[in-house]
């Protein structure tokens, strides 16, 4: 309610001349340089909340500086007299403004995060206060990053040797691997190590895995007999026809019907049906009637013996 009242206040006052020209822009450092954008939003001219705090700032009259500067009116982290290049309230009226950078303490994306420097409040900043790693900070191994509010961002570390395997960050941990073996990685046999960054080593597995025609896909299988991993000709860009597993655990697309960028979509006529097909053979043959299927079938055969002759 108080705030509610001095919002009224404020901007009955700030629609007279004197508001505009009171001076108070001359009672915090830089103020001559920023103006009125500390205190109002453009172009709507409301207040922001470093306005609100400098009015009950100057409820005695002129505004109370070190009280001004010690409040972080915009929420941003850093304190109004950080951003207005004097974190210590050193500035009185009439000196001269502090050196250095300022930033508007009115909005909360301007200030000083990213100019390399770090300020009192700053675990880190751009490459500055990089050297913190995981292990110092007693959070294991990883790396540590700086956040764009500059501050540690240590989501990258993790504890290895654990036991426990982070999906995150870990491969693995000490004797866990997560289920996995050489033999689920592709090899025929070894041991599977975990190094000290929880990565899995696999320099003792050897061989590639003998397991094509066990009915079950192993890498680096694409199939293995019946087992066809859900493909079919047409999943593989084919027609149509039958899909098979060769010897050697790879799809064998013989038996497969063209390709679908080579057939040209026949227009039907009102009486004609789109949906039906016609299962020949091994083969698929969509038709537009079962009036086609003779002819169908001969397009079929003659294909199957042209590919039958070239093998």
């Amino acid at each position: 309610m108080y705030r509610f009242g001095l919002f009224c206040f404020v901007l009955l006052f700030s629609t007279t001349s004197y508001a505009r020209n009171d001076g108070r822009q001359n009672q915090f450092p830089h103020g001559n340089t920023i103006t009125c954008n500390a205190c109002h939003t453009q172009p709507n001219r409301g207040i922001t909340e470093f306005g609100f705090d400098a009015y009950e700032a100057a409820s005695e009259g002129p505004i109370d500086w070190p009280k001004l500067a010690a409040m972080d009116s915009d929420g941003d982290g850093y304190s109004n007299g950080l951003e207005l290049g004097d974190p210590d309230a050193n500035w009185r009226v009439g000196d001269p403004a502090p050196s250095g950078d300022y930033w508007n303490p009115g909005f909360k994306d301007e200030n000083p995060c990213g100019n390399d420097k770090l300020e009192s409040v700053e675990d880190c900043d751009g490459g500055v206060g990089n050297t913190v790693t995981c292990q110092s900070l007693g959070l294991g191994i990883g790396k540590v990053r700086c956040s764009d509010l500059c501050k540690f961002d240590t989501s990258a570390c993790f504890v290895c040797g654990d036991g426990e395997v982070d999906p995150n960050t870990e491969e693995c941990d000490g004797s866990n691997f997560d289920g996995e073996s050489c033999q689920t990685l592709g090899f025929k046999e070894g041991t599977l190590a975990c190094n000290t960054l929880c990565k899995i080593d696999d320099s003792d597995c050897s061989g590639v895995a003998d397991t094509c025609g066990d009915e079950v896909i192993q890498m680096p299988e694409e199939c293995d007999g019946s087992d066809l991993g859900g493909k079919t000709c047409e999943s593989l860009e084919l027609e149509g026809g039958m899909l098979s597993c060769s010897t050697t655990c790879r799809y064998y697309t013989g038996e497969c019907i063209g390709k679908k960028s080579d057939v040209i979509p026949k227009t039907t006529t009102p009486n004609e049906s789109s949906d039906s097909t016609e299962i020949i053979g091994e083969g698929r043959c969509n038709t537009l009637g079962r009036s086609n299927s003779v002819f169908c079938l001969l397009v079929f055969l003659a294909i199957f013996s042209f590919r039958k002759s070239r093998n």
